[in-house]
């Protein structure tokens, strides 16, 4: 499974950032090592500026809250999932305590409930997962945010091996990602390789169901898509 966080942009500007549609995915457990370098030193600087305003605010101020979050992507990529599960809890509850209701505040709040629902989804947790996933599609605005939730949901369901369900939340999350390149054709290149691994995860699902009509019909959006073409499904 891959995990969709725009670290290397983080590392190397020095400032956190939640985009609205999420980056290209690299793999946990496989960064280049000079960017792994990179994240455990800038999880350092973090650390020592979380500590200062800690000391100087209190555990539960706003000041720390850029901080957590920029260390609770650091922790998912580092594979600290329960370090990155406690950060995510904290800047919930400062967010939702000490932030007015911008929308802004809530596509954060979003955000740290979808790196909760990642931080349990790799530990298998996925009773949990699957709640902190519903509770960031509810605040979402977002529609490549609402296809990278249903996405994670149909990677729930599979792990689960309940087909069926699985099938359907990756179609909904196909669905979502297109109304989200047509709102903002400037993403198309990103949002079809999500769209990809959606496809990728139907055709295993139906070859494990012995359903190989189908499970062709999804290869081939597949590799009309990966070699670039123009791809429209019939429903």
């Amino acid at each position: 499974m891959k995990i969709i966080y725009a670290l290397l942009i983080l590392v190397l500007a020095g400032n956190f950032h939640v985009p609205g549609v999420f980056s290209d995915e690299p793999s946990i457990g496989q960064l280049d090592w000079e960017i792994s370098e990179k994240i455990s030193e800038a999880s350092k600087i973090q650390k020592r500026a979380l500590q200062y305003y800690e000391q100087k605010y209190g555990l539960v101020s706003v000041e720390t809250v850029k901080p957590m979050e920029a260390l609770a992507w650091m922790s998912m990529e580092q594979g600290d999932f329960q370090e990155a599960e406690n950060f995510c809890k904290r800047i919930i509850n400062i967010r939702n305590t000490k932030f007015p209701p911008t929308a802004e505040n809530i596509e954060r709040i979003g955000t740290a409930y979808f790196m909760l629902g990642d931080s349990y989804l790799y530990r298998k947790q996925y009773e949990p997962a699957e709640t902190n996933y519903d509770k960031s599609f509810n605040l979402a605005e977002d529609l490549g945010h609402k296809g990278d939730v249903l996405s994670r949901k149909g990677i729930i369901y599979q792990e689960l091996e309940k087909h069926e369900e699985a099938i359907n939340f990756y179609m909904e999350a196909v669905s979502e990602y297109e109304r989200a390149k047509e709102s903002n054709p400037q993403l198309s290149k990103q949002i079809n390789k999500r769209i990809l691994n959606a496809y990728s995860a139907l055709t295993e699902i139906y070859k494990i169901t012995n359903d190989f009509r189908k499970m062709a019909e999804y290869q081939n959006l597949f590799d009309a898509m990966n070699a670039g073409g123009e791809i429209k499904r019939d429903e």
